[in-house]
């Protein structure tokens, strides 16, 4: 049920999450494994190191399938998916380290993402995590 992970599991999936040259899918699933077995302060640390790498993935996440939330009428279950991981490790990014989102082009690209996911057409599962990230995001905001 517990397993220990090995240190060279961890540094080979934190390589693979840094990688920006990857597939976006496979850096979301490395650095959730990675997420998943740290403390508070290594999360903070983390996001302090790999902050480009964090917002880059959220970004390729989101724009890959952004055509198709522009020309059709409907969204597909696995542009919901892609979406629904991109705002997992936007709230984890939001909750763990708030002091590091509102810098500049951080701050723009979050409002980009959360305008995006809010459209219309998306599903409302969706809809409904992107209120929720607005709301802590509205509120870091409203304490700075």
């Amino acid at each position: 049920m517990f397993t220990w992970k090995k240190p060279q599991d961890f540094h080979s999936s934190l390589q693979r999450f840094a990688d920006v040259g990857r597939d976006a899918g496979s850096r979301a699933k490395h650095f959730k494994l990675i997420f998943e077995n740290l403390t508070i302060e290594e999360k903070r640390q983390l996001i302090e190191s790999f902050g480009f790498e964090i917002y880059h993935l959220i970004d390729s996440l989101m724009l890959s399938h952004y055509g198709q939330l522009i020309e059709q009428q409907t969204i597909a279950d696995l542009t919901a998916a892609t979406y629904t991981t991109a705002l997992d490790i936007l709230e984890q990014v939001l909750l763990n380290a708030p002091e590091f989102v509102g810098i500049g082009w951080q701050r723009n690209g979050i409002e980009f993402i959360l305008k995006m996911v809010l459209h219309p057409r998306n599903e409302i599962a969706v809809r409904k995590l992107a209120i929720r990230l607005f709301i802590i995001f509205f509120l870091l905001f409203l304490n700075v």
